[in-house]
């Protein structure tokens, strides 16, 4: 759940609340009790913060800072999302080369 960052050890919180299913090296009561606590302090914490999206609307984040997710959106509506990844110093991402875009699908705003 939590390692450093190498070029300056900050600790990072990698874990997500909807697929974490236990703790390495914790795989016992203890373990799932704190993941637990760490998934309700995630969730339920004073710094989450919820978008309300409007048309037009672009969301960035900083993957060593960041934890996110998608909550849904209304049945009724699409929901259309492109992931862009700079390649760099963030090492759980992957890079895929030599995609082909459909750029009919974009949107001027």
């Amino acid at each position: 759940m939590v390692y450093s960052q190498p070029e300056t050890g900050r600790k990072v919180l990698n874990v997500s609340p909807w697929f974490a299913v236990g703790i390495f090296g914790m795989e016992d009561e203890e373990g799932d009790r704190l993941l637990e606590e760490v998934v309700q302090h995630i969730v339920h914490s004073d710094h989450v913060y919820q978008h309300t999206w409007q048309l037009g609307d672009m969301v960035l984040w900083d993957n060593w800072r960041m934890l996110h997710s998608a909550t849904g959106s209304p049945a009724n509506e699409e929901r259309w999302m492109q992931r862009t990844t700079i390649e760099g110093d963030y090492g759980l991402g992957r890079v895929e080369a030599d995609v082909s875009i459909d750029r009919s699908r974009y949107i001027s705003v």
